[in-house]
């Protein structure tokens, strides 16, 4: 059968309806492109008649970035007769809340406390969307305390689509915590296999900024290549916002961490302070730092560096394990407290 006798046949209104969205993914990814697998699936979501396709199609969608279309399942599950529906609805709008950054975090936290639920595809959902919200607000300490839990769930997950947008999440999980806790060799593990199961370009420059930094004691080399990874991926998904954050804050902090400082520019004024600690320009850091709040514990890191104040260093150490339980970038100031 040619490709285009394929997807025409896929669009026939009798045998769409008796596929699952899992089994009609199956069908167009054989003969199609991830670009076109996307465009299809998302289309048989919107079209589909069965409230299942209705609920894992929000999970599918959401992770492959058709946040648009997400929103139409939300609106579509919340005003079902269904209350597994209805609940799948209010969580996914939570999440939209969250990534769009429209609620505080406690409030989002609130609101997720109050959903009841005995089934695992759910419980994993709003286990992931809490790890999230506590990641954004640097309480890397609550993450250990859901890993159990989602291991659990999702051995009793069915679905093979969810099974798979589960397992990528849930090694992303394992990537932040293993990070978190300076066990880089695990951590780097789990990144990979994130990278390699998700078509996601986003989650994907995402995961390639992480492995970048989790090379900063290490290897420069391999901190760049995953940096360049990442800003070739928000080049061609055209997400200024990402490529911006990756060329004005992670790019020149990598350069810095490591003294290759010449030639690297920001907006960034932290960075900015960074880059001219690296080039021995202590005055001019210091200088810069003034200009801003050290309300960080990178800041007060780099004040530290600039000012040879080794209480700083030490604040910023602890800032970074008690606040953040950060284990992983606390080694930069004690470090740097060590140096004679």
């Amino acid at each position: 059968m040619s490709k285009q006798r394929s997807i025409k046949r896929t669009f026939n209104k009798d045998y769409d309806e008796s596929l699952h969205l899992h089994h009609y993914l199956a069908i167009v990814s054989k003969n199609n492109d991830e670009k076109t697998v996307i465009r299809l699936s998302k289309k048989f979501c919107l079209e589909s008649k069965r409230e299942s396709d209705w609920r894992v199609g929000m999970e599918f969608l959401y992770m492959n970035g058709c946040l648009q279309e997400v929103r139409q399942l939300i609106t579509r599950n919340k005003q079902s007769h269904n209350c597994v529906n209805k609940t799948w609805g209010i969580v996914y709008d939570i999440m939209l809340q969250w990534k769009n950054r429209a609620k505080a975090a406690h409030l989002l936290l609130h609101e997720l406390n109050e959903i009841k639920t005995n089934t695992p595809e759910l419980a994993c959902i709003v286990s992931f969307l809490k790890v999230s919200i506590h990641y954004s607000t640097y309480q890397f300490d609550c993450i250990g305390s859901y890993l159990d839990n989602i291991a659990k769930q999702l051995s009793k997950i069915e679905n093979p689509l969810l099974a798979s947008s589960f397992t990528i999440r849930y090694h992303e999980l394992l990537f932040i915590y293993y990070w978190k806790r300076n066990e880089l060799i695990l951590a780097r593990k789990y990144g990979f296999r994130a990278i390699n199961q998700t078509y996601h370009l986003e989650k994907k420059a995402h995961l390639h900024i992480r492995l970048a930094l989790s090379y900063i004691y290490e290897d420069f080399t391999s901190s760049i290549y995953h940096l360049n990874e990442a800003i070739k991926l928000a080049k061609v998904f055209d997400n200024q916002p990402l490529l911006s954050i990756i060329t004005e804050h992670n790019y020149p902090f990598v350069c810095a961490h490591f003294g290759q400082a010449d030639g690297v520019q920001t907006t960034d004024l932290s960075e900015q302070a960074h880059l001219e600690i690296a080039k021995g320009n202590l005055k001019k850091a210091k200088s810069i730092l003034s200009k801003i709040p050290i309300n960080s514990p990178f800041r007060k890191y780099y004040l530290g560096l600039a000012t040879g104040d080794r209480e700083l260093l030490i604040h910023a150490y602890y800032d970074f394990v008690e606040r953040r339980s950060d284990h992983f970038f606390a080694r930069m100031p004690l470090q740097a407290f060590k140096q004679p």
